[in-house]
């Protein structure tokens, strides 16, 4: 206790020495950091309170619209729609409610190293009594848009959130190529037969490019920002 009262030790000098070090540090905070921490915490009010003063359906919209931004290239085509991070080339008809496209756009169809045919057929075509099953639609859009015969046999693959079945096939022309087949029920009734084709020499590209599409895959008239606008079809 008695050296505690008595004048300030080496130890208390070092310490004073602190103390006013501290006390300039503040003081340079308050001159030059206070205004910039001002302005975060302000931020952080404000999209607190924006939060806030949100209900769920708002924040579900602005979610969506973050969706519609997100970056890529949007093809639509006959009801659907998907992205990819290179554009594919604009859809161009190739029969009675046919269309196609390509990649890589701007190149002629015998350069694309992986294209996709949609043929839209309308519910009459379906028709339990006097319609087609999905894999005779699937043979008569393989054999008339595809040039291809029976290929590698069935498959199955997640499309529009369900699994569909699906066939694989290969084809020489107008060169050795090898693909694949779905037929998709849409929402309006309506069915479109996918064709997805790449040739041999480009298999492992096609394959991704097959990924992107089928895994960004949507119906384009139901709504979905992701789609951007009206899909492209034949009526």
């Amino acid at each position: 206790a008695a050296r505690r009262l008595q004048g300030p030790g080496r130890h208390q000098a070092g310490e004073a020495a602190t103390h006013h070090h501290d006390i300039d540090r503040f003081n340079r905070w308050k001159r030059h950091g206070s205004s910039e921490t001002a302005g975060r915490e302000s931020s952080i009010s404000l999209a607190q309170a924006a939060a806030g003063s949100m209900g769920l359906p708002s924040m579900l919209a602005m979610g969506l619209g973050l969706l519609a931004l997100t970056p890529g290239h949007v093809t639509r085509m006959q009801g659907l729609c998907w992205r990819t991070a290179e554009p594919f080339s604009t859809p161009e008809p190739v029969g009675l409610d046919a269309l196609a496209v390509g990649f890589p756009a701007g190149v002629p169809f015998e350069r694309h190293r992986f294209s996709i045919t949609a043929v839209r057929f309308g519910p009459e075509a379906t028709d339990t009594k006097a319609g087609m099953t999905p894999g005779e639609l699937r043979a008569y859009v393989r054999s008339i848009f595809l040039a291809a015969g029976p290929g590698g046999g069935p498959i199955r693959r997640t499309l529009l959130g369900s699994p569909v079945d699906g066939d694989s096939f290969t084809t020489s022309i107008p060169r050795p190529r090898l693909g694949e087949i779905y037929a998709l029920p849409l929402a309006s009734g309506e069915t479109v037969v996918l064709g997805f084709s790449m040739p041999v020499e480009a298999r492992a590209q096609g394959e991704a490019l097959l990924t992107e599409v089928v895994t960004t895959l949507r119906e384009a008239d139901n709504g979905d920002p992701s789609c951007g606008g009206s899909a492209l079809r034949l009526r």
